[in-house]
């Protein structure tokens, strides 16, 4: 008997040292815990034993879990799932539960037993990954979530829907009622499902629909139209104001190529210029008139570098005492016919078919460590595995940043969405030569795409840009807050600043301080402004 006594003792003491235990008796209050229980809840066990197991149990947690755990547990059988629990300080940490009835000599159950083991972090680095798949306000999928599940289906039809009116609802009445009428389109979309129909949100006013197999091109147009009348037949109610809706769809039909979203894409691009309201893709579709785009941009370009219409503008970077840290340089074209600065977002294509992009980089480069040797204050300009990759040009920059000695100013951003080949000699030589410079090193627009933390490893990081839309909505988006707050500590750990972009409100500001951010960038603080490289001055 002494010998059963000792191996259930041992294996007592096994289960104690590897998982977190309690007991309760059958009305759920607290009889037995375990040194791990105290610790990852935050209190000791004279506060534990003999009150209420709820007072661990977290809010968010859906009632319909409790229902069914305690609907298995009362007729005898072992429940087992994911719950969300909170600590003394009101933190949640998530743990795998099993819980067990335990039977008395009767054969009724007379108290019950929960083992379980701690996934707090592989909870918040799945949640990480989800989010960059999904959209933080309508929660569809994202841009990167398409691409991915465009790989996975052989033929396919995807349809991009353009919402006409949002960006200027956007502009006139601001990001909250932006916001609410986006939710309402994606419900409305999706009630409109078929079997193999897939949503998602790909930017501020174009949704997409991906659909698998073999379709029929009158019934995908059909469809379509259904979709259009839908919202042009009823105002789109919000709190305070109607609206009416217009939408106008591009699509790639049965395609089997890579190129699918392209395609649709052109097909969108055709329908928006042609003022119709569904175009489906054919090759004949705007070549011309992209041959023409490609040949009057390639001369703008050529004269832009020529004449000096390539400018830089600043967004500055703030501290959390709102003292400028530094100061983001972007690349502007200027067209002198409408006096506008025209964003890169519109010509970088461009520019990379003329192979003006080094030229367009060096230029940059340049008149920013031009600009920021008379100022003496911080800057920061991105570069790309392939800026990098060019020995000339890697070799380039270094001597430009020796020329304007603005190595101790200058902070190197790296766009989180390139590949960075991590085995390769030239990229980490590359980054040793600018740090003994005194260069700071950053990862942009980290979230954005599929974050590699191994970057983090191998690569000597000093700062984490977090993107911008993970922190747009973090004061109403729980999910956006719990991933920001956990890359926040991830960075913290390893000791990184942290800059977050897009901080657009007071409250972002004041939430994101609260989480102990180093640095912030968005339109709440400045706009990007003019910089005149030869006086130092920004207009």
């Amino acid at each position: 008997m002494n010998e059963y006594l000792n191996l259930l003792n041992e294996y007592k003491n096994a289960i104690d040292a590897s998982a977190i235990v309690s007991k309760t008796n059958c009305h759920g209050i607290i009889t037995y815990v375990n040194d791990n229980f105290c610790k990852i809840s935050g209190y000791d066990a004279k506060e534990l034993i003999g009150t209420d197991h709820n007072i661990i149990k977290h809010p968010d947690n859906p009632r319909s879990i409790f229902k069914e755990l305690w609907s298995v547990l009362l007729k005898g059988n072992i429940w087992k799932g994911v719950i969300k629990n909170k600590n003394k300080t009101g933190e949640s940490y998530y743990v795998n539960s099993t819980i067990c009835p335990i039977f008395g000599i009767n054969g009724k159950i007379v108290e019950f037993i929960a083992i379980r083991h701690d996934v707090t972090d592989i909870y918040h680095q799945n949640l990480i990954i989800k989010n960059q798949n999904t959209d933080p306000i309508t929660q569809l999928s994202n841009t990167t979530k398409l691409l991915s599940d465009i790989n996975k289906s052989k033929k396919r039809t995807l349809i991009l829907i353009k919402v006409n009116e949002l960006m200027d609802i956007q502009q006139a009445y601001g990001c909250s009622t932006h916001d609410e009428i986006l939710l309402i389109i994606a419900k409305k979309l999706q009630g409109s499902s078929h079997e193999n129909y897939n949503f998602y949100r790909l930017n501020d006013d174009v949704f997409a629909i991906l659909i698998s197999g073999q379709v029929d091109s009158e019934n995908v147009t059909d469809y379509c139209k259904a979709i259009q009348h839908k919202f042009e037949k009823k105002f789109i109610i919000t709190q305070d104001n109607e609206f009416f809706m217009t939408m106008t769809v591009g699509i790639a039909l049965n395609c089997l190529c890579e190129n699918i979203y392209n395609d649709a894409h052109k097909a969108l691009i055709n329908s928006i210029k042609n003022n119709q309201s569904i175009t489906i893709y054919s090759d004949k579709i705007d070549i011309q008139q992209q041959l023409v785009n490609s040949i009057n941009w390639s001369k703008k370009l050529k004269s832009a570098l020529l004449y000096d219409d390539i400018k830089i503008f600043g967004q500055n970077i703030y501290n959390a005492n709102v003292d400028v840290y530094s100061t983001e340089v972007l690349m502007r074209y200027l067209d002198k016919d409408t006096k506008e600065y025209i964003s890169p977002f519109f010509f970088l294509k461009y520019a990379e078919k003329a192979q003006l992009y080094s030229k367009l980089s060096m230029r940059i480069i340049e008149k920013s460590c031009q600009h920021f040797s008379n100022t003496q204050r911080r800057f920061s300009f991105n570069l790309t595995m392939n800026d990098i990759k060019d020995k000339t040009m890697s070799n380039w920059i270094i001597d430009v940043i020796n020329q304007y000695n603005v190595g101790e100013y200058l902070t190197i951003e790296l766009v989180e969405s390139t590949d960075y080949e991590l085995k390769s000699d030239y990229l980490l030589n590359f980054l040793d030569k600018i740090k003994t410079l005194g260069c700071k090193i950053a990862i942009d627009d980290f979230g954005s795409g599929y974050s590699n933390f191994e970057y983090l490893m191998r690569m000597p990081i000093d700062i984490i840009k977090i993107d911008g839309t993970l922190i747009k909505n973090i004061h109403k988006d729980k999910k956006a807050f719990e991933i920001v707050k956990t890359l926040i500590q991830f960075c913290k750990a390893m000791n990184l600043k942290v800059v977050t972009e897009y901080v657009e409100t007071i409250e972002n500001f004041e939430l994101l301080k609260s989480l102990n951010v180093d640095y912030f960038q968005g339109y709440y603080f400045h706009e990007p402004e003019l910089l005149h490289a030869s006086t130092g001055q920004s207009h």
